[in-house]
């Protein structure tokens, strides 16, 4: 399920986290000679550089820093976090709540106030056949090729990288010595708008202990797999028909998908609703399916959580919410000033990762509703500045947005010019109704 989070960690004096006796921190600079580390200050000669003072922490196989006496981080597995650094095996919804509550027991880490950055998602399934027949029949993602990466100790890895995510897919049986059909599927989230921008409004641990997101989660993983191109390698070459099997012959080849997306879209389309028609008329396995069904059984099975169960973790949840929790569950002194102005309850946050007001959480949650929709199209637009009515460009691009403006605003300034035609304008030297 959550495997890898980094995030910063807010409402912590730096002094009482450097004092914590769990934590040995290694400082990046000596404390006693004031040297710099040549690696964490390599440009410390370049104009204006100021230099950096880390100190860093492992416990559990997660790092803990402070940056300059002033900045607290996170950044690890928090699956091996829990599972003493073991993330082959199953981590749970439950284990993940047992954690949460962990890391703020021993270090004070309120998830409301722990604001995530980079978070990764996935699940570890066996398949009914050999993990490295399916990673070689894997050809592209949305027409991008793979890039391939060999473990050490046996095994391999095909990542499709971007700025905002990196899905990849291993044999996590031979990388960690489990059972040697164990595939690890995962999407790493390395900006926080990728998640918005699929309609997943996260933005701290404490949303994470939310259904709804690991809905979300499970929709985007779907969709991510679905996307891959996949050869089935039960099929006979043979049995197909001549023009056919040209098509298979050249739908094996990454590079053709990339080649044919980039010069001719509307060609890869059709050349790919093809391709997998064929591997479904004469492929025996149909991998693609296969795996798209233990994706999501395992998912369903990792986030099942009892009535009794939730209902703990929102008494929780209830219990560590600051009182005064800025909207959009951000915790920035500029928000809470916007929402002074504009007469914004302090406590009434987006429903889509927060309660409200004294509502209960599961509440909320099987709901899904929202306090704030574009007045136009009612879309969801919690995530944008308090102030904002419609949709912004920035989420739904500049067609979209205009178009919610207009929508409107149209109608105000049609009934105006009709008006204007019907009865004149002030300024107009004749009555337009007596013309």
């Amino acid at each position: 399920m959550i495997d890898y989070k980094y995030s910063d960690c807010k409402g912590i004096a730096p002094k009482d986290f450097l004092s914590n006796g769990l934590l040995e921190f290694h400082a990046t600079v000596n404390l006693d000679t004031g040297e710099l580390d040549n690696f964490k200050n390599a440009d410390r000669n370049k104009k204006g550089y100021i230099p950096v003072d880390e100190r860093e922490a492992i416990y559990n196989h997660c790092k803990f820093s402070v940056t300059n006496n002033k900045y607290i981080n996170f950044s690890g597995s928090i699956h091996e976090y829990f599972n003493n650094g073991d993330n082959s095996s199953d981590f749970t919804f439950c284990n993940l709540f047992e954690a949460t509550k962990e890391l703020h027991e021993k270090f004070n880490i309120n998830p409301f106030l722990d604001e995530l950055h980079n978070v990764e998602h996935g699940v570890n399934i066996i398949l009914p056949f050999d993990t490295l027949t399916l990673i070689k029949a894997i050809l592209c993602f949305k027409g991008q090729e793979y890039e391939l990466r060999r473990f050490k100790d046996g095994g391999c890895m095909i990542k499709f990288s971007t700025d905002r995510y990196e899905f990849k897919i291993y044999e996590k049986g031979k990388q960690k010595g489990g059972h040697p059909n164990l595939l690890r599927v995962e999407i790493k989230t390395t900006t926080m708008e990728f998640l918005r921008a699929k309609k997943i409004d996260l933005y701290n641990s404490a949303g994470l202990l939310y259904p709804a997101i690991h809905k979300g989660f499970e929709r985007v993983l779907i969709v991510f797999w679905e996307q891959l191109i996949i050869y089935d390698w039960s099929i006979n070459i043979e049995d197909a028909k001549p023009k056919e099997r040209a098509i298979l012959i050249e739908g094996q080849n990454p590079k053709y998908w990339t080649a044919l997306k980039e010069l001719k879209p509307e060609v890869y389309k059709k050349r790919l609703a093809r391709f997998r028609g064929l591997n479904l008329k004469y492929g025996k396995v149909n991998p693609q399916q296969v795996v798209l069904d233990l994706i999501k059984t395992k998912w369903r099975e990792l986030t099942a959580i009892s009535p009794e169960k939730l209902n703990e973790v929102n008494s929780y949840l209830n219990q560590v919410r600051p009182e005064n929790f800025p909207q959009n569950n951000r915790p920035n002194n500029s928000v809470k000033k916007r929402e002074a102005k504009t007469n914004f309850p302090q406590n009434k946050t987006s429903s889509s990762v927060l309660q409200r007001g004294t509502l209960p959480i599961v509440e909320i949650v099987s709901c899904c509703k929202t306090l704030r929709v574009c007045k136009t199209c009612k879309r969801d637009i919690s995530h944008q500045h308090p102030n904002s009515l419609f949709c912004s460009e920035k989420y739904v691009g500049k067609e979209q947005a205009h178009k919610c403006r207009n929508g409107d605003s149209n109608p105000r300034n049609n009934l105006q010019r009709r008006e204007q035609r019907r009865y004149g304008a002030g300024d107009n030297l004749f009555n337009v109704a007596e013309i």
